[in-house]
């Protein structure tokens, strides 16, 4: 993908057509868009191949398809200058250019996204990667429920850099009075290690 299109896993067809209008976006009771509903487990080691889910309250895609932008992001902590890593290396200045060409520079993760400050959030992966996956849907059938949710997969390749890692999904609902607003949401921090044949 080139990153110009809907995500993987996001039906093309769902978002056109005789689709009726999206009315208006809800939250459950106590709950917040970008609100993270079924988490990462914590106590696992991640390792390349293994998939990590992560589900988050969520509104209608189709009111933004952020063309050009992303529903999701894979971000690693850069903890200082110079050891990000080959993959953080590899992809930081892809990650970077591309947040300043949305203007998100600051929104995609703590700090800024150049990974040379201590403790800040690199951009890796977004959904135009085959790595990573968006998959939207309603928890009920009824037409007049408007709640929704997001699962962002991501299948961890050969190459992720061994690190600290975490997902984020990014989204725009839409309050009742019209008015289109974006939020994100982030996952717990999870561990990925080194592949077994690199410790060899």
């Amino acid at each position: 993908p080139d990153g110009d299109g809907p995500p993987r896993g996001l039906d093309p067809a769902s978002l056109k057509g005789f689709l009726p209008p999206v009315i208006a976006d809800s939250a459950p009771h106590g709950k917040h868009f970008g609100q993270v509903l079924a988490d990462v487990d914590t106590t696992k080691t991640y390792r390349a191949g293994d998939t990590v889910h992560v589900t988050f309250q969520s509104a209608n895609p189709r009111n933004d398809l952020r063309t050009g932008g992303t529903f999701l992001a894979v971000e690693r902590l850069v903890q200082s200058e110079g050891k990000a890593g080959s993959m953080g290396a590899a992809t930081q200045s892809r990650g970077t250019r591309r947040a300043i060409s949305l203007g998100r520079k600051a929104s995609l993760g703590n700090g800024t996204l150049s990974g040379m400050q201590a403790g800040t959030w690199e951009l890796v992966f977004d959904d135009s990667d085959w790595s990573t996956k968006y998959s939207w849907q309603r928890p009920s059938k009824s037409l007049t429920d408007s709640r929704s949710e997001a699962t962002i997969s991501w299948e961890i390749p050969p190459a992720a850099a061994p690190g600290r890692y975490r997902l984020r999904h990014f989204g725009n609902y839409r309050h009742f009075l019209g008015r289109v607003r974006e939020f994100d949401g982030a996952s717990s921090a999870f561990e990925v290690a080194a592949r077994d044949d690199a410790l060899e």
